[in-house]
């Protein structure tokens, strides 16, 4: 069952992160609909107070957590450990990773051949209703004359 933990580990990671920047978009906007007040902690104080903080490191000193990435951050965190824990959803993810090894991808060669006939197809697709557009608009003209407003 190992066989692809490094793989669901990073693809939970990967996932977490961007519920985490959702929700804290989700949050962020609820916050501002509701006039609450957003800042939460000053990590920057934190910061200062510690001598050993390396130099490389000084963007932290302005960061500040707002509540609506707090709140974020923890429901990410509870979904996130129990996702992990889940014996079901780690046999389902094992799963889907073993299909994933059985899919035969196309080669780099296979893949430029079939861009090009995508790309021809659509410039000619392209050409030919831009003529059957030019054609239509001139029978139209002739038949319905619509004469310009004068300004």
């Amino acid at each position: 069952m190992g066989r692809f933990q490094k793989w669901i580990k990073i693809s939970l990671l990967a996932a977490a992160f961007i519920m985490w920047l959702l929700l804290r978009a989700v949050f962020t906007e609820l916050w501002s609909v509701f006039k609450l007040p957003l800042t939460a902690l000053n990590v920057g104080r934190w910061v200062k107070a510690w001598d050993a903080w390396p130099e490389f490191l000084s963007f932290v000193e302005v960061w500040r957590l707002v509540w609506p990435e707090i709140i974020a951050l923890l429901l990410v965190l509870v979904l996130y450990f129990t996702i992990k824990r889940s014996s079901k959803a780690q046999s389902f993810l094992e799963e889907v990773f073993s299909e994933f090894s059985k899919v035969t991808w196309s080669t780099r060669k296979e893949v430029v051949a079939s861009t090009g006939v995508v790309v021809v197809m659509v410039a000619l697709a392209t050409i030919i209703l831009s003529l059957f557009d030019l054609l239509w608009g001139s029978v139209m003209g002739k038949f319905l004359p619509i004469k310009a407003k004068p300004r």
